[in-house]
């Protein structure tokens, strides 16, 4: 037993390289929340020699995940992974989950590639002891990184739901770090209960702002819960809350398509465009009611499309109806979005 503890502690102090022999032998009997740190810093510490040098590293993690599978340690090491932070290939993220009571817990790790070598700028881990807002992610985590502004600097940014047991509701949690001077330094680490059953969170950054939007209880019991977007601004090695507007929720499509069904379309999205916030966000959302709907032949399958330019006061929109476009204006007025049909 104290070989064990030995050889845990000195994994989590230098990180030194270990097999996958070693791993098992950290693994809890049963799984826990959240996992031991030494067990994620073994699996870091087997996992980084294999692409810290290699300059296009994604194809090693499929034979890191087919190492684990033939170790057997799936029930430990649920995954491992490699990707490229929103595209961007002069950063890689090593993402790994293992197995903890009720779900997973994900610990993430943010490198930059720099004199031959892929260098680690930070880590993101569940940090909380199992608690009713124990501070672990769920498999939904989002990764985010903006582009870079002034002197290349950029904001990481990370977010996901708490798992438990049982219940909807369950602790969101998101973070932010700014990245210059190849350096990572925390701006934002938030925790809210939020509802799960319905939308996930959703993280939107750029170097200069960053978005979040999820799900809250609604003060009318009745209507049991309601998005919410935050938004902030960054203010030098700072962010600082802009504005925190709650969303009306969307009804669904009525059955009674009497009539011209475009017009009833465009009827039904301009009053559904309307509340402030994210086009981007709404256009999504409303595709995604407009694909569960039955619509008649003549305007199935109908989709939205936002084209690009969008400003935070004014848009353009087409509504795609069975081989016929719809050009839509969509301007910001007295804090609505108002929509200025142009017939096909």
């Amino acid at each position: 037993m104290m070989k064990l503890a030995a050889l845990a502690l000195g994994m989590a102090c230098t990180l030194g390289a270990v097999t996958l022999e070693e791993v098992a032998r950290l693994a809890p009997k049963e799984p826990v929340r959240p996992a031991p740190k030494a067990l994620k810093d073994a699996v870091r510490a087997w996992a980084e020699p294999q692409f810290l040098t290699v300059r296009n590293p994604l194809l090693v993690a499929k034979a890191m995940k087919a190492a684990i599978e033939r170790a057997g340690l799936e029930k430990v090491v649920e995954d491992v992974r490699l990707l490229h932070p929103s595209g961007q290939r002069e950063f890689v993220v090593l993402v790994t989950k293992m197995v903890a009571a009720c779900g997973v817990d994900e610990s993430i790790y943010l490198y930059q590639w720099r004199d031959g070598r892929w260098r680690m700028l930070l880590e993101s881990l569940n940090d909380g002891p199992a608690q009713p807002f124990a501070k672990v992610f769920a498999q939904s985590t989002q990764i985010h990184l903006s582009d870079a502004i002034d002197k290349g600097e950029r904001i990481f940014a990370v977010g996901g739901h708490h798992l438990w047991c049982s219940s909807f509701w369950q602790p969101v949690r998101f973070r932010a770090w700014l990245i210059a001077s190849e350096r990572a330094m925390i701006l934002l680490d938030r925790n809210h209960l939020s509802y799960i059953g319905g939308e996930e969170l959703e993280l939107r950054v750029r170097a200069g702002s960053i978005k979040a939007r999820y799900v809250i209880g609604h003060p009318d019991v009745a209507k049991h819960s309601q998005a919410i977007e935050e938004s902030y601004r960054r203010e030098g090695q700072s962010v600082v809350l802009k504005s925190r507007t709650l969303i009306a929720p969307l009804e669904d499509l009525d059955e009674d398509l009497e009539g011209d069904p475009i017009s009833y379309l465009l009827q039904w999205l301009e009053e559904r465009i309307a509340p402030p916030g994210d086009l981007d966000y709404r256009v999504t959302e409303l595709n995604a009611k407009l694909a569960r709907f039955q619509l008649p032949k003549a305007v199935s399958p109908a989709r939205i499309e936002l084209l690009p330019g969008a400003t935070g006061s004014q848009a353009e929109l087409i509504l795609h109806t069975a081989g016929k476009q719809t050009r839509v204006t969509v301007e910001s007025r007295n804090g609505q979005w108002e929509l200025e049909p142009e017939r096909p």
